[in-house]
């Protein structure tokens, strides 16, 4: 495995392991399009058929954001770690997930112990330490992915705020412990941002917070989510800590993909976790160049499809 990274990086630009803050500029026309069409809602109050599209650009907006966030505090962009954290909080602000919390979670538990279920927070397994809840268990039946009910297709519009309540709840066997201090002010932090949200809502009044803050919320979710659930679901647990194993991208539309910052390039994000997105598509080059027989990468309609099949509990 060192070996293939060292083949691809030899062949990146030497500029791929750069910052490139150039790409926090995409806050202006990300956040021009979120006020602009939260203010047009607001003030105008448009009839459903024309604030229903607008909540749904709004919504996917956010999701650009996040999938900016994701970059930015893996240290893609700013070298600053305050420049970091300042942009991740923005970025993650509708999902109220902030960034000392996605630090612990995403680069820390999930990059170091990839599809480790006693580790990482978005393996499958990971979740059976919730199976004894009774709510959690007949929820489970029938909103779950892979459960086989159609009532799953629902836990993609709020699934990253599922996870991450399942991260600042988990069981002291999940390693979580040592970071107990960081758990507690993320929890703190989380609650502030809620209660912002709800506070806003609460302003607004609450037919117009359903197309200013309800329906973006669950359009983030659904457009991040559709990328995270293929990321590894359908890949071995407890494996090697090999990418080509534990990890899959999918192949989706260019536009997608310029939209979203080529988070479908996933595999190659595991291999080099700082680089830029704008350099993802030249290691997936590498990758079908050196390792054509292990590098696995599906349709992300047909990913979807078969994460939404039933499949074992253990899988669940």
């Amino acid at each position: 495995m060192n070996e293939l990274m060292e083949k691809i990086r030899r062949e990146l630009p030497s500029a791929a392991f750069r910052p490139h803050p150039q790409s926090a500029l995409l806050l202006i026309p990300l956040l021009g399009i979120i006020m602009g069409g939260t203010v047009w809602i607001a003030t105008a109050l448009p009839p459903w058929y024309l604030a229903l599209p607008a909540a749904f650009v709004i919504g996917q907006a956010y999701a650009s954001l996040a999938f900016l966030g994701h970059e930015t505090l893996h240290g893609s962009v700013f070298a600053s770690r305050r420049c970091q954290t300042a942009l991740g909080f923005i970025a993650f602000l509708i999902f109220c997930i902030p960034p000392r919390l996605w630090r612990l979670w995403h680069n820390e538990l999930h990059h170091g112990h990839t599809n480790k279920t006693a580790f990482d927070p978005d393996a499958p397994g990971h979740l059976e330490e919730f199976y004894h809840r009774p709510w959690f268990r007949w929820s489970s039946r029938y909103f779950a992915l892979g459960s086989g009910h159609w009532l799953s297709i629902f836990s993609l519009f709020y699934g990253l705020d599922a996870q991450m309540l399942m991260v600042l709840t988990m069981k002291p066997k999940t390693g979580l412990p040592r970071h107990e201090r960081t758990l507690r002010m993320a929890r703190a932090e989380s609650l502030a941002i809620a209660l912002f949200w709800l506070l806003f809502a609460v302003w607004l009044g609450i037919p117009t917070a359903i197309y200013c803050v309800l329906i973006p919320m669950a359009i983030a979710n659904f457009t991040v989510m559709s990328y995270i659930i293929t990321n590894h679901r359908l890949r071995p647990v407890d494996g090697k800590d090999d990418p080509l194993e534990h990890s899959m991208s999918v192949l989706t539309l260019p536009f997608f993909d310029w939209l979203h910052l080529n988070f479908s390039h996933h595999v190659e994000h595991h291999f080099f976790p700082q680089l830029s997105w704008r350099f993802t598509p030249l290691v997936r080059q590498g990758l079908r160049k050196h390792a054509p027989e292990r590098f696995e990468v599906l349709p992300h309609l047909e990913a979807l499809k078969r994460i939404f099949q039933k499949v074992p509990r253990e899988r669940i």
